[in-house]
């Protein structure tokens, strides 16, 4: 976690979940149904009590369910139970032609197209998971921990949006890369 905590200013996130912030993750989104949350990384703000905002794979419980990424945004107060204030999606999937195929670990070709492209110049960008969707080639959606090339650098997670054309129309490339902030 961020030791420079300053009052209302959210913290980077951290992909490492403390036992703390796991056991508010717990007592809120762990106990919904019809939809399983895992947290990949959270952030924190000091108010009144404690936000969290968890970056979280979202998978529908049912047959095929797809996985999203969504943010979670959970109050912790000074005194009293913690509650779910808002979830939003960060990337949706959809089981339909031309939507986003849930996130997924990569395969070997997603990982040959990413480190085809995705030369580090400055940043150094470290694939976590991807989603993909049909189009004339493939769109890749990559989640990753990205990191400055620089001594103590926070990493931070970050959508790279990769290009694929059908086979004789072109080389892959990037079409933009977002930072995923709470």
């Amino acid at each position: 976690m961020d030791t420079q905590t300053v009052v209302g200013n959210w913290t980077a996130f951290d992909f490492t979940i403390s036992a703390q912030a796991q056991a508010v993750f717990d007592q809120t989104a762990g106990k919904l149904t019809g939809v399983k949350y895992v947290p990949i990384a959270v952030a924190t703000q000091t108010v009144s009590g404690t936000n969290y905002c968890f970056l979280c794979d979202a998978t529908g419980v049912y047959p095929g369910g797809c996985t999203s990424l969504v943010e979670v945004y959970v109050y912790q107060p000074l005194q009293g139970v913690p509650h779910i204030t808002a979830i939003k999606m960060v990337v949706e999937c959809h089981a339909i032609p031309g939507g986003w195929s849930g996130f997924h670990a990569l395969s070997a070709d997603e990982q040959k197209i990413f480190a085809g492209v995705v030369k580090p110049l400055g940043v150094d960008y470290a694939p976590l998971q991807v989603a993909a969707q049909v189009v004339a080639g493939m769109n890749y959606c990559y989640l990753c921990k990205a990191s400055i090339v620089a001594p103590g650098a926070v990493a931070y997670p970050t959508l790279v949006y990769i290009f694929a054309p059908l086979p004789g129309a072109g080389a892959p490339h990037i079409t933009s890369i977002v930072p995923i902030k709470p």
